[in-house]
């Protein structure tokens, strides 16, 4: 076989190689800073330096070098929030996410990280979580921690029922729930 047709499939097997191995890490943009994880085009022909890549970002459109946030998505996790608690923990007001301890929430380890996607605006921020919190239902949740940390306002009185906005009695029941401490790290 031609030595120039063998360069050229071997140099085609390393570009998909890498566009595959690339597209599951997470960038984030030094222009607006958002985070988002690339598709598969966007690393396989683009040009890096060490840890960074010169990649256009979704958000703000440009083109530049981006750095590799996380390689292990064993521990990067994700969830979706409105655009009061999404805000509330960006200012590191709310302090502790209150879930279901379903399937999803049973894989969370302290150390880990979450992405959080505002449902809104579909801005990003990551966060590192510090601990966690089992209880029987939010009622028993509720007691243990402020308000604030919770994500309610000053002026807002606290109340577990809210959280059937969200979640129907017989999942309480049958999950129980779990108050994640999270801090904003990106």
């Amino acid at each position: 076989m031609n030595p120039w047709i063998v360069s050229i499939i071997t140099i085609l097997v390393i570009i998909l190689i890498k566009g595959l191995l690339l597209c599951v890490y997470y960038f984030r943009c030094p222009n607006c800073h958002h985070i988002f994880k690339p598709k598969f085009y966007q690393v396989m022909l683009e040009a890096h330096f060490g840890e960074e890549f010169i990649i256009k970002c979704p958000l703000c459109k440009t083109r530049g070098r981006k750095k590799i946030l996380v390689k292990d998505k064993k521990i990067f996790h994700q969830m979706k929030l409105n655009d009061s608690p999404f805000n509330l923990i960006k200012q590191g007001k709310k302090t502790i996410e209150l879930r279901l301890n379903d399937e999803k929430r049973q894989l969370i380890n302290v150390g880990d990280r979450i992405l959080f996607t505002n449902n809104q605006t579909l801005e990003k921020m990551v966060c590192l979580v510090e601990e966690l919190y089992h209880f029987d239902n939010f009622v028993d949740l509720y007691k243990e921690f402020d308000k604030i940390s919770l994500g309610y306002l000053e002026n807002e009185i606290s109340d577990p029922s809210d959280m059937l906005e969200y979640y129907k009695e017989e999942d309480i029941n049958r999950y129980k729930v779990i108050g994640i401490q999270i801090r904003k790290i990106m």
